[in-house]
C-alpha cells in the first residue's frame, strides 16, 4: 500500500481557494495505491478528502500508517491552509479504504510559541512499538508551511512522544 497527496484543481471562485498557500488553487487529498512488486503501483483511489464536518481550509497534507492486529492506525497531516499550520489527526481502518476520523482534531498538541514544533507537526512513516508504548518520532517546527511567519529562527527539530494506546 502506498498512501499519498494527490492535488485537486479549485478555482479562485471557491472558498477553498486560499491565496496565501504556496499551492494556492490546489486541494490537497489522500489516495491509495497498492502494488504487488513495490515498484509498479495501480488501483489509484481516493481515501481522505475533506467533507462537510471540516472547515473549509481543511486538507490533507499526508497518511502515515501502522499497521496492528485490529487494522490499520492513521496519523493523517491536518492542514489548516488559511493559518499555515500542520497537526497530526489520528484515524483508523479495517481495509485501508474507508477510513475513519472522529477526532478531526489534534492528537499530538503544538508546542506554545517559540515551541519548536509551535507551528507544524510532521509524523514518521509508522509508531514504533516498544516495551508497551507506543512511539512516535516526528518533526517540529516553528514556521509556518508557506514559510512567511516564524518564531524565531526557522527550524526544523526531531522530537518524540509516547502513548500507551493507539
Amino acid at each position: 500500500e502506498l498512501y499519498t497527496v494527490a492535488l485537486l484543481q479549485v478555482p479562485k471562485t471557491d472558498p477553498a481557494y486560499i491565496p496565501e498557500d504556496n499551492a494556492a488553487g490546489l486541494l490537497r487529498v489522500i489516495d491509495r495505491l497498492t502494488s504487488a512488486d513495490g515498484l509498479h503501483f495501480e488501483n489509484r483511489r481516493r481515501v481522505i478528502q475533506r467533507d462537510a464536518k471540516d472547515p473549509v481550509d481543511q486538507q490533507f497534507y499526508y497518511l502515515s500508517v501502522t499497521p496492528t492486529p485490529q487494522g490499520r492506525v492513521g496519523m493523517l497531516g491536518h492542514y489548516r491552509c488559511a493559518a499555515q499550520t500542520m497537526d497530526l489527526e489520528w484515524c483508523w481502518s479495517a481495509d485501508g479504504l474507508a477510513w475513519e476520523r472522529p477526532l478531526r482534531s489534534a492528537w499530538l498538541e503544538r508546542g506554545a510559541p517559540p515551541a519548536p514544533d509551535c507551528l507544524g507537526i510532521y509524523s514518521a512513516s509508522q509508531l514504533v512499538h516498544h516495551e508497551g508504548l507506543w512511539h512516535l518520532f516526528y518533526t517540529g517546527v516553528n514556521s509556518t508551511h508557506n514559510g512567511k511567519q516564524a518564531h524565531g529562527k526557522p527550524r526544523q527539530v526531531i522530537m518524540h512522544a509516547t502513548t500507551k494506546s493507539i
